[in-house]
């Protein structure tokens, strides 16, 4: 019963707008979000893959803005690969889509140039066992759990050392 009572604790003082309670609220949903991205990140270095060709790969501007330093823009890509027999068309390079600047330009090329060839050619595929629609061309590595575990682990690490230590 006694985290029920903190938490409704912090609800209080999160309507009176301390710092505590937000910074409170904040840290448990960057944990949330940070432990479904890390379990969305683990499952799919475990899914199978396949080879695939790359039929499009062009950075497009995202949205609308006059002013050349202001505008945005993404990796647009389209890939078809095979699972058992069955043609399918990809678009997604990984589970989170990546929007730049126009100076932020090269993150784009950069992300598209870890994409891995496969031995007999063509790019190497990550696609959903279950579900062979989905695909990925980059999945993440070992560096992308461990800060996507800091991000999410680190300011209720924070908290806790500033209101309970």
């Amino acid at each position: 019963m006694e985290i029920v009572a903190y938490i409704q604790q912090m609800f209080e003082i999160t309507a009176r707008g301390e710092k505590q309670g937000i910074w409170f609220f904040a840290s448990v949903y960057l944990f949330a979000l940070c432990a479904f991205s890390f379990w969305v990140q683990f499952r799919t270095r475990s899914w199978p893959t396949t080879q695939g060709s790359l039929v499009q790969s062009q950075i497009d501007k995202f949205g609308y803005d006059s002013i050349q330093s202001e505008q945005t823009f993404k990796l647009n890509t389209k890939y078809i690969y095979s699972v058992k027999n069955v043609d399918y068309e990809g678009s997604r390079i990984s589970p989170w889509v990546f929007v730049a600047s126009y100076n932020a330009k090269a993150v784009l090329n950069h992300q598209m140039a870890k994409v891995k060839m496969h031995p007999s050619g063509g790019i190497i595929v990550h696609y959903n066992p279950d579900n062979p629609q989905k695909s990925y061309l980059l999945v993440a590595g070992k560096i992308g759990l461990f800060v996507t575990s800091l991000v999410g682990v680190l300011p209720l690490i924070l908290y806790w050392l500033e209101y309970h230590a």
